[in-house]
């Protein structure tokens, strides 16, 4: 395979020599650098330059080292992204998992609720026939909405709607 800034066929070491100075100065090239930096001539490099066509080489040369820089630049995008995608999955995994424990949680305490009743009658110590009715901490509304969210997170972790 012939790549245009390689040294091609007939082209004396000594002028492939000066055409690589050439191609790695970058765009800012001249040839009168060149001709200072290989100790040359001016007429001896724009010989050189015009018979192996170092303009034109050079702009391959500038050319594949711009796509180059751009295939590295976004392959480290690429992995940047992988990387950013990579630890919201685990936020997304582990908030889960918290929402499955808190549901499961939440559940486990509506179970405990319905064991027990609304209010708690005690016979009167004075006299056997009055009940003293005490409320408990919870009521029907309380044990509704602790198993509704219990449920909604449930579901929001397994990916189906919440109030279904």
């Amino acid at each position: 395979m012939n790549i245009e800034w390689t040294r091609q066929k007939g082209e004396p070491a000594t002028a492939y020599q000066a055409a690589c100075i050439y191609f790695e100065l970058g765009p800012d090239r001249t040839l009168k650098t060149v001709s200072e930096r290989v100790g040359k001539t001016s007429r001896t490099v724009e010989t050189w330059s015009a018979k192996w066509q170092w303009v034109n080489r050079a702009s391959a040369w500038d050319n594949y080292h711009q796509n180059r820089k751009l295939e590295i630049e976004e392959d480290e995008f690429r992995k940047a992204a992988s990387k950013e995608a990579e630890f919201w999955a685990k936020k997304r995994t582990d908030l889960r998992k918290e929402a499955l424990a808190l549901g499961d949680e939440m559940l486990k305490r509506v179970r405990e609720m319905m064991r027990f009743p609304l209010h708690e009658a005690q016979p009167d110590k004075r006299d056997d026939k009055v009940i003293i009715v005490k409320p408990i901490r919870w009521n029907g509304n309380t044990m509704i909405h602790t198993l509704r969210a219990g449920i909604d997170l449930k579901c929001l972790a397994t990916g189906l709607a919440a109030g279904t």
